[in-house]
Formats: structure tokens, C-alpha cells, sequence
């Protein structure tokens, strides 16, 4: 903190501006163009060399406004997007803010269900909630949008993991899940295995499917005991 002080000064030649609607945060300085030479002061005069880049018109003397928040900005949008590519294969739980030409968004805009990976026939309202599955994170325009699938084997796989309420064996690794064959919208087959020979697999799972059903769109699910046996 102290090498900043000494190189750019106290705090005086900054402008801070809060965007109360969308929550971003601006800093500005003020910065008067002189001639690389004879440059003194870094916190209040710019080189020609530089200003130029900024703004090529500018008149040698007359001060300009220089956005500082932008390095910031871009710093805090490859730390976040690092935090979501983590989050790739999860589940969430949100609720439809916009439908636009069957792209379904969510959570302001920045996740997107796109037609290709949603459930056939299925059917969303403004308000409505759903679980969805991370698939791909993207950089559109200097932002950051989180591309979603209901459609993904791995997205039942993971669903039944995550409703542990419904199927408590599966959660707690009495219950293995070794394979999924996916048509979505059709039909799924979940090969299974159980670590405890006192339980049943199949008559298990079975009597317990009928919350996840439900939320892949009444979609066929048959159960089927695992077997390495081809």
C-alpha cells in the first residue's frame, strides 16, 4: 500500500460512481496530457504516448477521465469464470426469469437452456423452477453465461444423487450407480449395484422414483441390476 501512495498519491484525483441498478462500481481519475519528457506527477498527468490510445483528439493540457474499474472488472470475470468452470457437471435448482424463441433463461439472463438440450415436449413458465445440469460455461460479449441441459445422461445421474430424500441408499454409496443409457423424454435404463446383499436394488429404487419422474417429465425409467457379465 505504501509503494501505491508513493507512486500515484493520496486518494484526491479519484472518482468513485455506485450504479444503483445493476450494482456495478466505476473509479475514474482525472489526468492532464503532457509530453512524455516532462511528466512529474503519475496520479495526475499521462504521457502523449498514452493518452493518445485513450483518446487520439485530446489537446496537449486539457484533462482526461480515465477508467480504472475496467482492470478490475476484467480480473473479477476471469475469477469468476475459473469459479464457475468448477461448477461444470453440477446440479442447480432455478427459476425461469425469460423464454425467448425456445431459449429458456435463468437467474438474470446468465444461464441458458438451449432448445438441443432440453427435455422433448416439456414445457416452462415464467416463475417456474428447475433442476438443471452446468454443461458449459462461456465468455458472449466481455460476459460470463452458464449453458444448461436437462437432456444430459449425467444430469438424471446426478439428480438422483442430489435428491438423497428420494433415494437415501444411492446418496449414502449402499446403492452404486453404474451405468446410464439415456433417450430423454423417452426412456432411461440405470444399471445398479448394491454393496449390502441384505438389499434389494431394484425393489428399492423402484418404490422410490416417483418425485424424479415427475421432474424429468414423466420420462420411462427402468431399473436394472448391474452386471459384468456382457
Amino acid at each position: 500500500m505504501v509503494s501505491r501512495i508513493k507512486k500515484y498519491g493520496k486518494l484526491k484525483n479519484y472518482k468513485i460512481f455506485f450504479n444503483y441498478k445493476n450494482g456495478e462500481i466505476e473509479i475514474w481519475r482525472d489526468l492532464k496530457r503532457v509530453s512524455d519528457e516532462i511528466i512529474k506527477n503519475l496520479n495526475k498527468q499521462i504521457e502523449i504516448s498514452k493518452a493518445i490510445k485513450i483518446k487520439n483528439n485530446l489537446k496537449r493540457g486539457y484533462s482526461l477521465k480515465k477508467d480504472l474499474f475496467s482492470k478490475f472488472k476484467k480480473f473479477d470475470i476471469k475469477n469468476q469464470f475459473q469459479i464457475f468452470k468448477k461448477q461444470i457437471g453440477e446440479i442447480i435448482y432455478a427459476k425461469v426469469d425469460y423464454i425467448m424463441n425456445d431459449k429458456i433463461f435463468f437467474k438474470n439472463n446468465k444461464m441458458i437452456l438451449l432448445k438441443e438440450e432440453q427435455i422433448p415436449n416439456e414445457k416452462f413458465k415464467k416463475g417456474n423452477s428447475f433442476f438443471l445440469l452446468i454443461k458449459k460455461v462461456k465468455f458472449i460479449k466481455n460476459k460470463i453465461y452458464l449453458l444448461l441441459s436437462r437432456k444430459e445422461k449425467n444430469f438424471l445421474k446426478k439428480l438422483l444423487e442430489l435428491l438423497e430424500l428420494e433415494i437415501p441408499e444411492i446418496s449414502n454409496g449402499l446403492i452404486i450407480i453404474k451405468k446410464i443409457v439415456r433417450i430423454a423424454g423417452e426412456r432411461s435404463k440405470i444399471a445398479i449395484k448394491s454393496k449390502n446383499q441384505t438389499i434389494d436394488p431394484i425393489g428399492t429404487c423402484v418404490s422410490k422414483l416417483k418425485n424424479i419422474i415427475k421432474e424429468i417429465n414423466n420420462e420411462i425409467i427402468d431399473i436394472i441390476n448391474y452386471s459384468s457379465n456382457l
